[in-house]
């Protein structure tokens, strides 16, 4: 990703925002029943990964059917919600979670963990791919989002958005640690949004991620290891709406973009150079219930969307909406 220096961070008014224009949006799925989608990832063969915050449960869905539906695919033992998820090796996953307290969006303390669900090992059994706990983490009461180093995918970082720290894992060994912390990665008492650090990804030299409470998307210098090696840049601003506004996960192209789930009803492309662009609200037939995270198709001329169905009118049937780009 080009260097952003100097950098002066774009501001989004979404009262006066305009839409691109050029998408096309089509919801593929919506669960009959109240499920909070969390989190999204795409396998190698394009089948789409749905995490679940209220239940612990992994979904799966071909956006390529003639009439997409999920499928439980894998569960893990011991907790009940589950947030993020990183291929960490070739159709091999990690994913956190921990017993869920929904109500302040949040996990019981020392209920934490990562398990590795793994397409390349069967069970027995019934065919659906292996998990395994790898780790059980600390005293936090969030591990967000995920995102697996690039020169060491066995080890993950992790969005500790309620303790504002960057938390990281080795899959391999389980050891479990700090990365890093700093007060612009956590919220202050009064925060409209009890979430700090939220979606995280790493490009190049760089840690991108959002910041829920504090309304920014950024970025910070790593090592190769996740430690942290620069300072925390802001690159894009919104302002908040009636109601709230918060940016939740995002994804990243090979070009730098990101594609970032803003509540309630928004999605943002972040150009590299910080400036923001509505691809879509809440004024089309399709209307995002509370967008929580985005995944690109392999060639990346899809976007999927999923929901968290946190509107009156959704009932809280999480959806899973493709966007073409």
């Amino acid at each position: 990703m080009p260097s952003l220096a100097p950098l002066v961070p774009s501001v989004l008014l979404l009262g006066a925002a305009h839409l691109a224009g050029a998408v096309q949006v089509r919801q593929l799925y919506q669960f009959p029943e109240a499920t909070f989608i969390e989190n999204i990832a795409v396998r190698p063969n394009g089948h789409l990964l749905l995490n679940t915050f209220a239940n612990a449960s992994t979904y799966t869905l071909d956006p390529s059917a003639e009439n997409p539906k999920a499928e439980l695919i894998a569960q893990v033992p011991g907790i009940t919600g589950l947030t993020g998820i990183a291929e960490v090796a070739h159709d091999v996953f990690a994913v956190t979670g921990g017993i869920s307290d929904v109500a302040n969006y949040a996990w019981e303390a020392g209920t934490a963990q990562t398990a590795i669900i793994n397409f390349s090992k069967k069970c027995e059994k019934d065919g659906k791919p292996t998990v395994k706990t790898v780790a059980k983490g600390g005293n936090t009461t969030m591990l967000n989002g995920m995102t697996a180093l690039p020169k060491h995918p066995h080890i993950v970082l992790h969005a500790g958005s309620k303790e504002g720290n960057v938390f990281r894992t080795n899959t391999a060994t389980g050891a479990f640690d700090i990365a890093f912390q700093d007060e612009k990665l956590g919220f202050s008492a009064d925060a409209p949004v009890p979430l700090g650090i939220n979606g995280l990804h790493v490009r190049g030299d760089y840690l991108y991620f959002t910041n829920s409470a504090q309304l920014f998307f950024g970025r910070v210098k790593i090592t190769d290891k996740g430690d942290r090696a620069g300072d925390i840049e802001e690159i894009a601003r919104v302002e908040t709406v009636p109601g709230g506004a918060a940016y939740d996960d995002f994804s990243l192209a090979r070009d730098g973009t990101a594609y970032v789930g803003l509540h309630p009803h928004f999605l943002v492309k972040v150009a590299p150079d910080g400036k923001q662009t509505v691809l879509v609200d809440d004024s089309g037939d399709i209307v995002l219930a509370g967008p929580t995270s985005t995944a690109l198709s392999k060639d990346e001329k899809t976007l999927y969307v999923v929901t968290g169905g946190t509107s009156e009118a959704s009932g809280g049937k999480g959806q899973v909406v493709a966007v073409t780009l």
